[in-house]
Parts: structure tokens; C-alpha cells; sequence
């Protein structure tokens, strides 16, 4: 009786696990349940992974930035399957302050595997005006980002990128300004749709 029992558990157990493989055997109508690429499955929202296409245009910003009084957008363009050229604008104004701003770049983003996907390097330089109370400063220089950046299907992008620029600042005030001359660290946090 106990053996009959175990046996029988076993074939259950055997059946029930084995379920699973014969219903996934079966062809799924539509398009939501997968993805994809000449008749090979791949997982969905990375079909992007595996065409050699790219997506040329992408628009990006970052809203964490608003909340500190930073407003920017990017633009950029591939101009070829690894390179692009990036523009960037924006306006400057630090809550409850006299502080008034802009800030202008343009680089040159490298990616190594694909383009707005993975590893990057960005050449570039930039222009930043300020002004607070009476006082004003230009300053600017190039800079250098080491990124990652992610995209998928959708077109849905993140981009983040650290890096360095060197800073010439011309304008004559006393609210400290002085001190960023030279070497400053850089950094991007981009949020963006590509198409």
C-alpha cells in the first residue's frame, strides 16, 4: 500500500511538473505573449538587442532636475551606427534665489555596441552663463562623459554619464564663482524617447 502510494505520488508529481513544458509546445496566436525575429523567440522588449537597425533620433531631459529649479532638453542625431551628435539647452533658476541661468552643449557620444545602447564615451564642449543680483560670469570649456546607456523596443531611453570638464570662467563678481576654474566634475542623468 505504501508503495503504491509513492508511485503513485512520483507519476503525479512527474505529470503536474512536465505540464507546464507541453502547454508552452503549443503556438500562441497575437503578438503579446512574444517576441519575434525571423521565427526566433527572444524576450520581449529586447528584440532592439538583436536587429542591426537604430533608432536616428532621440529627445531627452531630466525631470529629477526641475525640482532644483534646472530645466534642460537634448537633442541628438545619429549620423552613424556608433556616433552622434548631441545638442543641449537650458534655463537655470534656483528656487527662492536671484540666481538666473543658461547653459548650451554640444558633444559627440560614442557608443561601442550599438547606438543609445550600452558603453559610451562623449566628447563635447560647453557654454554657461549666470547672473545673480548685479553680478554676472561666463564660463566654459570641454568636457569628457564615460556613460551607459539603456533603450528598449518602446524607444524608451535612460542615459547616465560622469565625466570631467575643464572650466574657463570670464565676468567679474564676489559670490564665489572664482573657485571653478579649472578642473570640475561633469555628470548626466537623461530620460528620453527615441525614434
Amino acid at each position: 500500500m505504501l508503495i503504491r502510494t509513492v508511485l503513485g505520488f512520483v507519476f503525479l508529481s512527474i505529470i503536474t511538473a512536465s505540464m507546464p513544458a507541453i502547454a508552452q509546445e503549443e503556438p500562441v496566436d497575437g503578438g503579446e505573449v512574444h517576441s519575434k525575429i525571423d521565427g526566433q523567440l527572444v524576450p520581449v522588449g529586447e528584440k532592439n538587442k538583436y536587429e542591426y537597425s537604430y533608432k536616428k533620433h532621440l529627445v531627452s531631459t531630466n525631470p529629477l532636475s526641475y525640482f532644483f529649479g534646472s530645466f534642460g532638453v537634448s537633442y541628438s542625431y545619429a549620423f552613424h551606427k556608433y556616433a552622434a551628435a548631441r545638442l543641449d539647452a537650458g534655463f537655470i533658476h534656483i528656487w527662492d534665489t536671484e540666481l538666473y541661468g543658461a547653459e548650451f552643449c554640444a558633444a559627440v557620444p560614442i557608443f561601442f555596441k550599438k547606438m543609445n545602447d550600452g558603453f559610451y564615451i562623449e566628447p563635447g564642449v560647453y557654454v554657461s552663463a549666470m547672473s545673480y543680483e548685479s553680478d554676472s560670469a561666463v564660463a566654459g570649456g570641454p568636457q569628457m562623459l564615460l556613460g551607459w546607456s539603456w533603450i528598449w523596443d518602446s524607444g524608451f531611453n535612460i542615459n547616465l554619464g560622469l565625466g570631467m570638464s575643464y572650466t574657463w570662467r570670464s565676468g567679474d563678481n564676489d559670490w564665489g564663482v572664482n573657485g571653478i576654474d579649472g578642473p570640475w566634475p561633469r555628470g548626466r542623468l537623461a530620460f528620453g524617447y527615441a525614434w
